[in-house]
Order: C-alpha cells, then structure tokens, then sequence
C-alpha cells in the first residue's frame, strides 16, 4: 500500500483481481471463449482467400471456385456474428464488474468513520439528514446526547466509551442502513446506435457509436 495515497500496489492488485475474476468465472470463461472463436473465425479468411486466388490462376472450374467463395462468405458472417457477440458480452460483463466494484467501495466506505477522531456526527446525527449523510433519517435522542458528550469529552478512555455506547445504539436500533446511488438522464437522437450511457459518465462509448 502507498503510503502516500490508498493506493494498491502490484501483488494486492493481483490479488484483487483474481477474486473479481472468480466471482465471474463463468461469464468470463464465455466471454473469451466468443473472442477467441471469432479470431478463429478469422483466420479462415486469408487461406481460403489464397486458395481462390490460385484457383482462377490455375483455371479451376467455376464449382470449385463457388465453393470457395461460399465458404469464404460464411466464415467472415461468422466472424462478425461471434465479433458481435463478444463485445457485446465484454460490455456486459465490465459493466457488472464495475457496479460491483462501485458498490463495493460504497460498502467499505461507509463502514469507515469519516472522521480520524472516530465521531460518527455527520452520519447518524439527527441533523445530519440535511448537512450530511443520515439518508435513511435515523434519529435517536439518547445518541445525540452521547454525541454531545463526546465532542466535549477531553479524556480519551472516557470519550471511547461514549462512542462504544453510540456504536450499540446504531446495531440496536436502526433496522437497514441506506446507499444512496444518484441517477443521471441523458438524452439524445434515436439515430445514434451502439451509445451506452451509464452511472461513470456517457463518453466511453463514443468509439464504438454510428449514425443513421
């Protein structure tokens, strides 16, 4: 870990990338299996390609070079299908892997006080619903009281058994705690396919769009 910024360093990366990939197994083994199918796909075109070439150069008959050409159709209608498919399952598969990473991190990040002292004010305090992150609207007076105690609370020992008592309360008393995930809305014309607008923003896929 970079002691600088929370930043992973190499062998943690791996290691956490590996835990994603086997939550995923399946759908990642079928998503390479598509992309690797269609590089097969592929690769048919340049033999069959030269085959025809030196069939007409030797003056082969006109079925064999027929032949040649269906086959040819069919393995690049192949390879645009299997193309298709797996990018689409790419796309798929990155965009469920990124809001499991996003909710993840929601998680962890929510379960971290926001404060280094350990004050947990500005997410349970009962009027932390409009200055800060009490979105489920928890309220409790015996809380706010202890909340009280503690900010003016000078002796450590005595202030972490404030917040030990303030911790209790919360697994007692609040029944759910609320994610609050926001919802973006763009708009744009009927005419521009393959755009694929999500909760990171709209312009990743801007390569990959095409107009009417």
């Amino acid at each position: 870990m970079s002691e600088l910024l929370p930043i992973a360093d190499g062998p943690e990366l791996r290691t956490q990338a590996r835990l994603l990939a086997r939550r995923h197994r399946t759908a990642l083994a079928g998503t390479i299996a598509l992309h690797a199918a269609a590089a097969g796909a592929g690769l048919a075109g340049p033999p069959l390609l030269g085959n025809l070439v030196e069939s007409v150069k030797e003056g082969s008959t006109r079925g064999h070079v027929d032949r040649i050409v269906a086959l040819l159709a069919m393995f690049l209608l192949a390879q645009t299908i299997l193309t298709w498919l797996a990018r689409r399952a790419s796309f798929v598969l990155a965009e469920k892997m990124f809001a499991e990473l996003r909710e993840d991190f929601m998680r962890r990040v929510l379960a971290l006080p926001l404060s280094t002292d350990g004050s947990q004010t500005i997410n349970y305090s009962c009027g932390a619903y409009d200055n800060g992150f009490n979105f489920m609207k928890f309220c409790h007076e015996q809380w706010d009281a202890l909340d009280d105690q503690q900010r003016r609370e000078f002796d450590p020992a005595k202030r972490r058994e404030l917040l030990i008592q303030q911790s209790q309360i919360i697994w007692q008393e609040q029944p759910v705690g609320v994610i609050r995930f926001g919802v973006a809305r763009p708009g744009y014309n009927t005419r521009i396919h393959n755009f694929y607008p999500n909760g990171y923003g709209f312009l990743w896929s801007l390569p990959f769009i095409w107009v009417e």
